[in-house]
């Protein structure tokens, strides 16, 4: 541990987020103060990491140093914070989801594709459908990918035969997959 808290202060952005993704694989609760001062880190993977850790070793009390990432500009630290949130305090971020959805980056549309299907909340199914035909791959393919870990039947009863003939070798590809995992 000693080591990683010595590392943090690298100036290399990949090892800073590194050396914060792996404290935060740790797990012990005692390692957030030091991370909680990687909030303010110039990178913004470094920041994402952080709020990510953050997240994944504490428990209610640390919602408090995550809310301000909610409205954050960057997309996977935003994301990182709505889930951390709602993990850690089951609150009501589909607010919060239904702006990243109407936002006018594509990233950020994306980004809030994905935590819906890290949640895994069958009420988010419909605000997904949309997003299956997406001018966007990225989208696309975070919108099958997130239908499917919620409830994969209905990808397979709806939209398999459109999916199949995809523009995206890499959709064609994650439906074949999800086909046979579904069988």
């Amino acid at each position: 541990k000693n080591a990683l808290i010595s590392a943090m202060k690298d100036p290399s952005k990949q090892v800073r987020a590194a050396v914060v993704k792996t404290l935060g694989l740790l797990g012990d609760p005692e390692l957030i103060k030091h991370l909680i001062s990687f909030f303010n880190d110039p990178d913004t993977r470094v920041r994402a990491n952080t709020v990510e850790a953050v997240a994944s070793m504490g428990d209610r009390q640390v919602i408090k140093f995550l809310l301000p990432f909610i409205e954050d500009e960057n997309n996977r630290i935003r994301g990182n914070a709505v889930l951390g949130i709602k993990k850690l305090g089951n609150y009501n971020v589909t607010p919060v989801l239904q702006k990243m959805l109407s936002h006018q980056d594509s990233n950020m549309r994306a980004t809030g594709i994905w935590v819906m299907g890290e949640i895994k909340d069958s009420n988010y199914l419909p605000f997904l459908y949309p997003f299956v035909n997406d001018p966007d791959e990225t989208i696309r393919y975070n919108a099958v990918k997130s239908i499917s870990k919620i409830n994969p039947q209905i990808l397979a009863k709806y939209y398999f035969n459109a999916l199949r003939k995809d523009s995206s070798e890499k959709i064609r590809k994650l439906v074949e997959e999800l086909s046979y995992r579904i069988v």
